[in-house]
């Protein structure tokens, strides 16, 4: 676990992956964390992807991304364009 100059807590585990917990009073790093735990399998299961990064400061869940996952749009080359 590591905590920032600002105060919030992170850590990374055995994977590789990091996920960060955020500011708070003890039990708010805590709560964010279970809620976390009780619902990314569902989330890594669905996508059949080991996590990379998840963000847990949001009030109502979280922000992850996924290994081998963009939501960034990649220009198709000018000879796959060709081809269609």
């Amino acid at each position: 676990m590591q905590l920032s100059g600002r105060g919030s807590w992170s850590v990374e585990l055995d994977t590789g992956a990091t996920l960060v917990l955020g500011r708070g009073t003890e039990d708010e790093p805590v709560a964010r964390s279970e809620r976390f735990l009780r619902t990314v399998s569902q989330v890594t299961g669905r996508f059949q992807r080991d996590l990379e990064y998840a963000d847990l400061r949001h009030a109502d869940g979280y922000a992850v991304r996924l290994r081998g996952i963009t939501t960034t749009l990649v220009p198709v080359p000018a000879a796959v364009k060709k081809s269609r």
